[in-house]
C-alpha cells in the first residue's frame, strides 16, 4: 500500500482546493506465479506399446487469464516451452501430448504439441515452470501404491479432483 496525497490544486480559474485529499493506492508491483495446477496426467494409457494417448492437463485455477509464453512443462529428461502468445483463460485447461494428433484424433479434444519423449510408465516428476523458472507446480507420481494402480496401463489417468489443493 501506498499513499497518494494532492494538494495546491487551482482549476482555471484560479479556484484553490479546499483543502488536501489523500487516496490510500494498492499495487501489485510483482508478477508473481499464476495459479496454474497440473491437474490430470495420463502416464500409461492401455494402448500397446506406442504410448500415442498420453497427455498432462494444466487448470488455470486464477481468476485472470494467463499467456503461457515461456512457461516450461518438464517431465523427466523432457522438456517443452510454450511458444509464442498462447492465452489460457481462467476456469479452463489446455492439454499437452507427446503425440498430439493422435491424442486429439481419439479423445476428440484439442492437444498442443509437447516434448515427443513419452511420458515415464514407472513414475517421474512433472513440473511446470514460469518464463522466470520460478516454479509454479510440481507432481512426483509413481505406479505404485500409494498412487491408483488402474492408471498404470488399465485406462485410467492420475487427476487431481480439487484444483485448490496442494499437488504435493
Amino acid at each position: 500500500a501506498d499513499t497518494l496525497y494532492i494538494q495546491n490544486v487551482k482549476d482555471t480559474a484560479g479556484n484553490a482546493m479546499a483543502a488536501p485529499q489523500m487516496f490510500v493506492l494498492f499495487l501489485d508491483t510483482l508478477p508473481g506465479p499464476k495459479a496454474l495446477v497440473i491437474t490430470e496426467i495420463m502416464y500409461n494409457p492401455p494402448e500397446s506399446g506406442v504410448d500415442s494417448l498420453e497427455f498432462i492437463e494444466i487448470y488455470n485455477n486464477d481468476v485472470v487469464n494467463v499467456n503461457l509464453e515461456g512457461y516450461t512443462l518438464k517431465y523427466g529428461t523432457s522438456s517443452f516451452t510454450f511458444p509464442a502468445v498462447l492465452f489460457i483463460n481462467s476456469g479452463n485447461f489446455i492439454l499437452v501430448a507427446p503425440k498430439a494428433n493422435a491424442a486429439s484424433n481419439f479423445y476428440g479434444l484439442h492437444f498442443m504439441q509437447g516434448a515427443t519423449n513419452g511420458i515415464s510408465n514407472s513414475g517421474t516428476t512433472v513440473k511446470l515452470l514460469s518464463p522466470t523458472h520460478v516454479l509454479i507446480d510440481s507432481v512426483d507420481y509413481k505406479n505404485t501404491a500409494p498412487w491408483p494402480t488402474d492408471a498404470n496401463g488399465n485406462g485410467y489417468s492420475l487427476s487431481l479432483c480439487n484444483p485448490n489443493l496442494d499437488n504435493s
